[in-house]
């Protein structure tokens, strides 16, 4: 998620033509987002460290001090950098500090229903902001637009992961999928990706054949990326998985559009040297079948 965060960067930028203007400024912005997502996933990591036990993820657990120091050094170097490099821009400095503040208290949002959902999409809709405090918007209904999609596009993504971890989640995590389902909380999820497509669609302003070649490359790159889980579509949290994967090829096919990448190379280079870790999860987890 941090480097999506980085690139969704990018792309606003490169939609307000900060690119060119403000190169190495965007750049600085990059590099701070990067330690801020780093900081704030390590942080996660230390919170959870207990829990994550029962997953399987025991590294936070047997070195929490690294995890605790590592993610508060690198807060500060990512609020030292901001407060250097833009000191004249004081509200991008002060939605870097809100950015650590919603990292802290995180954890503790986790016993608000769907608090942690909402809060980590609010926490990434906030590096579309940037651009606001350089220079006027030259297409300020897409500005909007992408930082709704972005929000909707989260909130979708995080409700998925929700279903996952759902079996571990009772009694710690009030998440939708535990509230209410995991039938609920995937509905939820397709609802929101609904969203943020249309505002994708909106914001890029494509021709139906454009449209139509996306569509069919994202389902393709997806198929070949996903055999083992397309095999196994009749399973819930195979077929969570596998939608997943979807919506991250979507997102980087929409965000190389914006780039002017080119979709085929950005896609293919990053889901290539993905791994199959959540839909080999997904096929080995006894919860599964209990949709």
């Amino acid at each position: 998620m941090g480097l999506l965060v980085i690139v969704v960067v990018l792309a606003i930028s490169r939609l307000q033509g900060l690119l060119a203007s403000h190169l190495s400024t965007v750049i600085v912005l990059g590099v701070v987002e990067l330690l801020a997502f780093s900081a704030t996933m390590l942080w996660n990591d230390y919170y959870d460290r207990e829990h994550d036990v029962k997953r399987e993820k025991s590294h936070a657990y047997y070195a929490p001090h690294l995890y605790a120091w590592t993610a508060c050094i690198l807060w500060v170097c990512a609020l030292t950098v901001s407060a250097i490099f833009f000191f004249d821009k004081p509200m991008v400095i002060v939605v870097i500090a809100l950015q650590a503040v919603a990292s802290f208290i995180y954890g503790p949002a986790r016993r608000i229903p769907m608090g942690s959902c909402l809060m980590v999409a609010a926490t990434c809709a906030t590096g579309t902001l940037f651009p606001l405090w350089f220079e006027p918007l030259v297409r300020s209904e897409r500005f909007w637009l992408l930082t709704a999609s972005t929000f909707c596009f989260v909130i979708g993504r995080e409700l998925l992961g929700d279903i996952r971890d759902a079996k571990w989640d009772q009694g710690y995590k009030q998440t939708l999928a535990v509230l209410k389902g995991m039938g609920v909380a995937f509905g939820t999820a397709i609802f929101f990706f609904l969203l943020a497509l249309g505002g994708a669609i909106l914001i890029t302003q494509p021709g139906w054949r454009s449209i139509g070649a996306n569509a069919i490359f994202c389902v393709g790159i997806t198929a070949v990326t996903s055999i083992r889980g397309i095999e196994n579509f009749h399973d819930p949290l195979v077929r969570v998985a596998v939608v997943k994967r979807f919506v991250d090829v979507c997102l980087v096919v929409f965000l190389s559009d914006l780039l002017w990448s080119g979709p085929g190379a950005v896609a293919l280079g990053f889901f290539y040297s993905k791994n199959s870790y959540e839909i080999g999860f997904a096929l080995a987890s006894p919860a599964s079948h209990r949709l």
